[in-house]
């Protein structure tokens, strides 16, 4: 599935993900691109995240969830690319006799 970033500020977050990240380059995504979602996690319902196809980020421990993982960004600074599918409509013909 596609989606588009619609939202792309991290200011709360950024210093501490960065400082988490113990060095290694961490990649967030850009307000007005399109990516494309390559797994979902449900976060034990807290929030709805996506794994892009186009950005890849070391792991991190996540507190709250007690697990390491690769770093997601939320459903919510996305919105869904719905792309042009064109569609045949057969129309059944009734014959009477």
């Amino acid at each position: 599935m596609k989606v588009k970033c619609i939202n792309d500020d991290f200011s709360k977050v950024k210093e501490e993900i960065l400082r988490e990240s113990k060095g290694f380059p961490v990649t967030f995504p850009t307000k007005g691109q399109e990516y494309t979602i390559r797994e979902v996690f449900n976060n034990d319902g807290l929030v709805t995240s996506f794994l892009l196809q186009e950005i890849y980020n070391p792991t991190f421990y996540i507190p709250v969830l007690n697990i390491r993982r690769e770093l997601s960004f939320a459903e919510w600074r996305f919105e869904t690319i719905f792309e042009n599918v064109e569609t045949t409509v057969e129309h059944e013909t009734t014959v009477n006799y």
